[in-house]
């Protein structure tokens, strides 16, 4: 079922959205206030970040969660 919604792509957009920044792995964790290891994880696709890391990937990194989750409309917040 994930994988028609696109989540499977998930660590596919969280680099893009670190690129997007133009920041390393190390100033996203510290942007979203969570380990490293946690954001290479998610990267590396290891482990998948529940409800909160969600919300703190997307306040710290500025981006939309719908586009994060399911790559759907636009990747930063309030774009057109």
């Amino acid at each position: 079922m994930f994988a028609k919604l696109g989540i499977d792509a998930l660590p596919e957009r969280l680099r893009a959205a670190i690129e997007l920044s133009n920041i390393t792995i190390a100033e996203a964790a510290r942007r979203c206030e969570m380990p490293q290891p946690s954001i290479e994880g998610y990267l590396a696709g290891k482990n998948m970040p529940g409800a909160r890391a969600i919300a703190a990937i997307c306040v710290g990194l500025k981006i939309s969660a719908d586009w994060l989750l399911f790559g759907t409309g636009h990747a930063r917040r309030g774009w057109q």
